[in-house]
């Protein structure tokens, strides 16, 4: 499916998004993480033209498969944020989508951004947050309401979904907003880079325990876990950080060539094959060649960038960050 690509616009810092159904204030980007004031988001996207980190994101909304196959998109079932709530037009472009076909084990959320600067975005961003505020509500008393008797679920239903703001209904043909740009990775950022799936949660101190249960800590110091230095890619792949056992960070500029070839990978979710990227190039084009420069050395030490072999196919592979 061609996709229209919207013009690049300038970005005010800082401004409102809805991100998972609820409200941020996008501060800006750490290399490809999306930085908000309540947090910083692991932000991968599949392959695309969408220029998505320097255009102001509108939503970025959860979307995963449950055990019947079936879409949940923010927690609540596409199929009945569709046909219950007016606003549910807006969301039609995902399951229609030939990306979304194509890729749907990849993706793992989806995101809207703004193409042009018509229009009341605030109104926009508030009509958003109001619809997932009544999303739960009004699709269960919908739903309710429509197993009841059948000669009255018009009715019942028209007089639940009335609440909504009118501006839901026309979400679908708004000229604000992009088409659907799959994320393959999207979850906040945990403490020393994990994935929140690997971080191990301590179990709560009780909040009554006597003071003489608690045993002294007698000559020895407090000591204080400093976050682990990692090497990790800033400033749109044109610089790489890479921390030294002394504590030091040495940032490398990337040239042109290495930078489009990580930013290809990246743009595909983090592993592309080789035929794919000599894909459209002269027959003479041979990427594992930009990985024997000195930078690009640097970058493979430090396990940011690399080539596996899988098969007779070679995977170049590349990652944001690299503990």
């Amino acid at each position: 499916m061609t996709k229209k690509v919207p013009a690049k616009m300038s970005v005010k810092y800082p401004y409102r998004a809805v991100i998972c159904g609820e409200e941020h204030f996008v501060e800006g980007w750490n290399g490809g993480n999306l930085i908000t004031r309540k947090g910083e988001f692991v932000f991968s996207r599949l392959h695309g033209d969408y220029p998505i980190q320097s255009a102001r994101l509108l939503e970025v909304a959860l979307l995963q498969l449950d055990e019947k196959g079936e879409w949940i998109l923010n927690g609540h079932n596409l199929n009945s944020l569709q046909f219950f709530l007016p606003g549910g037009k807006r969301f039609y472009d995902i399951t229609n989508d030939e990306d979304m076909r194509v890729y749907k084990d990849e993706i793992h959320a989806v995101a809207w951004i703004q193409t042009d600067g018509e229009g009341n975005i605030t109104d926009l961003l508030d009509t958003i947050l109001f619809f997932w505020k009544s999303a739960a509500r009004d699709i269960k008393n919908a739903a309710y309401v429509y197993s009841i008797k059948e000669n009255t679920k018009a009715s019942a239903i028209a007089k639940i979904v009335a609440g909504l703001a009118v501006g839901l209904s026309s979400f679908g043909k708004s000229a604000q907003r992009s088409n659907p740009i799959w994320l393959t990775k999207f979850h906040p950022a945990a403490e020393n880079n994990l994935d929140p799936a690997e971080i191990k949660k301590l179990p709560a101190q009780p909040a009554n325990v006597p003071a003489k249960a608690v045993k002294p800590t007698k000559h020895k110091a407090t000591r204080v876990r400093q976050p682990k230095p990692v090497a990790r890619f800033e400033n749109e792949f044109s610089v790489a950080i890479i921390p030294k056992r002394n504590g030091q960070e040495i940032p490398l500029t990337i040239e042109a060539e290495l930078q489009d070839l990580i930013k290809k990978i990246m743009a595909s979710g983090g592993n592309v094959p080789r035929t794919k990227l000599r894909s459209g190039k002269s027959d003479t084009y041979q990427p594992e060649k930009l990985l024997v420069s000195k930078i690009a050395k640097e970058l493979i030490k430090a396990r940011l960038l690399g080539k596996n072999k899988s098969g007779r196919t070679t995977v170049f592979w590349a990652k944001q960050r690299a503990g």
